[in-house]
């Protein structure tokens, strides 16, 4: 079994690769989510210390871990099986936000949206929020 690309023990092998992989994004996930609680809580006066940011790189890293790794394995058509998975899931997240910001805009703090920044965002046009009331 020595030399088998599927053995147990390199399926194994991925497996731990993949759990570590998830706990760094654990550690991303609560640094962004306490990042955020913090600012929401310094505007209402609130005094817990703002970081937590960190987590935003960390995604970013394993983003680049986990496309060099998928690349090396296999380079056919790997960015159009990407795209079709994630486009339509952007583009209806995106029009679901923007839907709620559109029908409760007392529930949001420092966004607000146009024809021309639905357009912009589709089609990952980059864009200044005029705005924003706050910098992150």
């Amino acid at each position: 079994m020595i030399g088998l690309p599927y053995s147990r023990f390199a399926m194994l092998k991925n497996r731990e690769e993949i759990k570590s992989i998830q706990i760094l994004r654990a550690i991303a996930v609560l640094g962004v989510f306490y990042y955020h609680f913090a600012n929401a809580r310094e505007r209402d006066g609130g005094v817990f210390p703002l970081f937590g940011s960190f987590g935003v790189d960390i995604f970013f890293i394993i983003s680049g871990f986990i496309i060099g790794y998928m690349v090396s394995k296999t380079t056919e058509k790997f960015f159009i099986k990407r795209i079709i998975r994630i486009l339509p899931l952007y583009i209806i997240v995106t029009s679901l936000v923007i839907l709620s910001v559109l029908l409760f805009p007392q529930l949001v703090y420092a966004t607000k949206i146009g024809f021309t920044e639905f357009i912009k965002s589709i089609l990952f046009i980059p864009y200044k929020n005029e705005y924003r009331k706050t910098s992150l």
